[in-house]
């Protein structure tokens, strides 16, 4: 699955990363993550690259969290 959507590590968060565009040309950003029988995927989408950066990295930084990462 990593290697088929093309998924960058994210080791900060302890996931995979892909960035895209939905269907109608909106900013889509997808971590997943892998914590023993838990699979968690965050997906935020928008208008706004930036800000679609922003969100995402503190979703992934209040999962971590809350994993104790």
């Amino acid at each position: 699955m990593i290697r088929d959507w093309g998924l960058k590590e994210r080791p900060e968060v302890g996931g995979w990363e892909v960035s895209g565009r939905d269907s109608e040309g909106g900013t889509l950003r997808i971590l997943v993550q892998v914590r023993g029988e838990v699979l968690s995927l965050l997906i935020v989408n928008g208008t706004q690259e930036v800000a679609t950066r922003q969100l995402l990295n503190q979703a992934a930084q209040a999962l971590a969290a809350r994993w104790g990462r």
